[in-house]
């Protein structure tokens, strides 16, 4: 093949079919790892589907196989297709880099953070840029653009019906246990609420008032895929409608609703938003039936939001409270970031590092700020924020540039197809193997549903060619766009089942463009140095991301075992083998100090050695946990315990000292203060009054209801000898700090 003259750009190749002769061993090769790769990319849409992860499951350690799996899929991707433009190149050492900078930061952070959440979440930036690298190369030809397409839709579709059987079946049960057996309902969550404490109250708020949240562990993240999948899901229709048969559009127009639908009961205010700004862009750029077909289903989703907005007012008027409650938020978060601007907090670290700067009036603590372009500038400074805005401007410019690949007719792209059949039936049949699959009744409702609708949808009638003018990379920017604009109000960007959906629909909607490829075969280097980097990266993922997890988690599931057994030696033992596994987490030291504190109050024969065996534990906790005021409260908490049992001064006053790291590292938390308070009471401290009072003016900051005295649950800093049943004495704060 020529090449072109200069000055003028290479046009991609658009592979027309799978069964196209290849004449050479590198277009072989070339072939061969992108089918790899795209059912890979496959396998892992479907995946996070079913189990989407949330930011805190992802920071404990959930989506480590899932990093490495794109990260080989990005690697055959790359040494499959490296002839790309140096445009596309530099779009992949931008996103490549960013996850190095990440790195670079949580090494820089490393004296004071909790290393384990920070090694977990730095997986995600680098699958980030696996993600990128990945679609992009799979997606240059047009059956696995629109193969992927309808795979997304399809995930789409899944989690809406999801959600659906939630509020209709799942919820009410859940409320009728609820109200019949509350604790049940509490152990069963794996919640310590006791009757009329703050923790009990947000609990019941969230099951009253809250609404449907699909696979995800929050509606908002569920929101975000969904309104990707809207705008997917429509565009598709509208595009292929003049040619499809009426089942096909009954089929397309169902999943429209349902979608929809969700998107409304999820209450996601910012998805509603972004999917009504995207609709009318599309009306205002193409008045054609395109245009026309547009407006009625916004007109449609507008009805159900006047209807859904009529019957939940609150909806409306609680908007004005989000967006203060957001505000804070934000604030809070570029506080985070000038005080480390050059590296930002740290993957992982954001929970923690973000108590020091809550607004007194705010009260939830959060996990990200809720604004995708937040959390990269308060987990990686400054230049993280800059590398991330050049590569989505980089992306935009590929998406919007001229030569982009005419979408021609094409079947669907059985690799896709298979794949994903072949992914669905491995998450039920290898979970059932395990012991982990999906919720029953739900999951096979929503598979099913999604299935069969998406198979009316995508199916050409008597199998013929589908066959559109209209680029389908267009539908694609639409919903990155759709997803982009309530993410900078709703949520961030390491979760999972957001994430791989998102960047999906990028590469759809800019891939690589590919440079000639010469007739004769050639040995390069590029490929060589490729695979090499890549090699590298997940040899120093399985070393400091899988292996370490993988050797502890044992042990703690024996740890678990032997103590419910009474078996306290080998319970030690056990933490003992998981600390020594995996030494940048916190948590077996942390059970450990727990499992020392519980024996030292009951095990008074050997109170000495349970005592310094406390003492070891509490100071390894620290090495490693980070400032976390939760920590430390958990590490006060525990010696207030052992001061009830013994009235022991060095433990009352190991309380002090933790409870001060507490409320110097979360000034705002009122049930802190009210702790500190009581414990310098009882140490017969001057300042107990103070604190007392900060508590106070605290609990009535905000508004909220939870916060109140009457429902922050204190430990009393007295001593009582033995204990009644062994629990400790907690009162409401408003009781024990009457008196001062």
């Amino acid at each position: 093949m020529a090449k072109p003259a200069r000055g003028e750009r290479a046009r991609p190749i658009v592979a027309h079919s799978v069964s196209s002769p290849v004449q050479d061993s590198s277009l072989l090769t070339r072939r061969t790892g992108l089918i790899v790769a795209t059912a890979m990319l496959a396998v892992a849409i479907v995946y996070v589907g079913y189990w989407t992860h949330d930011s805190i499951d992802l920071q404990l350690g959930s989506a480590r196989y899932l990093v490495a799996w794109l990260v080989i899929a990005a690697g055959l991707a790359m040494t499959s297709c490296h002839d790309v433009s140096r445009a596309d190149w530099w779009i992949d050492a931008l996103a490549w880099s960013l996850a190095g900078w990440m790195t670079l930061s949580l090494v820089a952070n490393a004296a004071y953070a909790n290393v384990r959440l920070g090694i977990n979440e730095l997986g995600w930036w680098i699958a980030t840029a696996a993600l990128v690298t990945l679609a992009r190369r799979v997606a240059t030809q047009t059956r696995v653009q629109i193969s992927l397409m309808y795979l997304v839709i399809a995930v789409s579709i899944g989690v809406a019906i999801f959600g659906w059987y939630q509020s209709f079946v799942d919820m009410p049960q859940l409320i009728a246990a609820y109200r019949a057996d509350p604790d049940s309902v509490l152990r069963k969550a794996g919640i310590d609420a006791e009757a009329g404490s703050a923790m009990r109250i947000v609990f019941e708020n969230r099951l009253y008032d809250g609404g449907p949240t699909g696979t995800f562990a929050l509606a908002n993240s569920m929101a975000a895929l969904l309104v990707g999948g809207l705008i997917a899901a429509l565009g598709m229709a509208l595009v292929q409608w003049s040619s499809a048969s009426k089942l096909r559009r009954a089929a397309g127009t169902v999943a429209i609703v349902l979608i929809g639908g969700m998107v409304l009961a999820s209450r996601s205010r910012s998805a509603v938003v972004a999917f009504g700004l995207i609709a009318a862009w599309i009306a205002w750029r193409r008045w054609n039936r395109m245009a026309k077909w547009s407006l009625v289903a916004v007109a449609l989703v507008a009805i159900l939001a006047a209807a859904y907005a009529y019957r939940n007012s609150e909806w409306i008027e609680q908007a004005p409270a989000s967006l203060a409650i957001r505000l804070n938020y934000w604030k809070s978060s570029l506080a985070m970031a000038n005080q480390s601007p050059i590296v930002g907090v740290g993957p992982g670290q954001f929970k923690a590092a973000y108590e020091l700067f809550r607004a007194p009036t705010s009260t939830e603590q959060i996990a990200d700020p809720h604004q995708f372009l937040l959390q990269t500038l308060a987990t990686g400074g400054w230049l993280a924020l800059i590398l991330f805005v050049t590569l989505m401007t980089l992306l935009v410019r590929q998406a919007t540039r001229k030569d982009q690949p005419q979408i021609e007719p094409t079947p669907v792209s059985g690799v896709v197809i298979y794949s994903a059949l072949l992914a669905v039936g491995s998450v039920w049949i290898f979970g059932a193997a395990i012991g982990q699959t999906p919720m029953l009744g739900a999951g096979l409702v929503a598979s099913s549903g999604a299935m069969l609708l998406i198979a009316l949808m995508a199916t050409p009638r008597s199998n013929a060619i589908v066959s559109t003018s209209s680029p389908i990379s267009l539908v694609a920017a639409l919903a990155v766009a759709a997803i982009t604009i309530d993410l900078l109000a709703a949520g961030g960007l390491t979760v999972p089942g957001v994430s791989v959906i998102g960047w999906t629909l990028v590469g759809i909607a800019s891939p690589v463009t590919i440079k000639n490829v010469s007739v004769k075969p050639t040995i390069s280097r590029l490929p060589i140095a490729m695979g090499l980097a890549i090699s590298l990266v997940l040899i120093a993922w399985y070393g400091f991301g899988i292996r370490p997890i993988e050797r502890a988690q044992p042990a703690l599931n024996r740890f678990d075992l032997a103590w419910s057994r009474g078996q306290i030696d080998v319970a030690i033992e056990t933490l003992e083998q998981a600390a020594t596994a995996d030494r940048w987490s916190p948590e077996p030291v942390l059970r450990l100090a727990g499992v020392m504190q519980s024996l030292a109050v009951t095990d008074t024969a050997r109170q000495s050695q349970w005592l310094a065996g406390l003492k070891d534990a509490e100071g390894r906790s620290l090495a490693v946990g980070g400032r976390d005021p939760v920590m430390m409260r958990q590490l006060g908490d525990g010696r207030l315990v052992v001061y009830q049992r013994f009235g022991d001064k060095e433990s009352l006053e190991l309380a002090r000292d933790f409870y001060q790291s507490a409320c110097r590292w979360s000034p705002s938390h009122e049930a802190y203060a009210a702790q500190l308070a009581e414990i310098l009471r009882e140490l017969g401290d001057d300042r107990a009054t103070d604190w007392a009072k900060r508590a106070a003016e605290l609990a009535q900051l905000g508004g909220y209801y939870e916060r109140r005295l009457d429902f922050t649950i204190l430990l009393r800093a007295k001593h009582y000898g033995p204990l009644e049943n062994g629990r400790p004495v907690r009162e409401p704060a408003a009781k024990v700090l009457t008196q001062l």
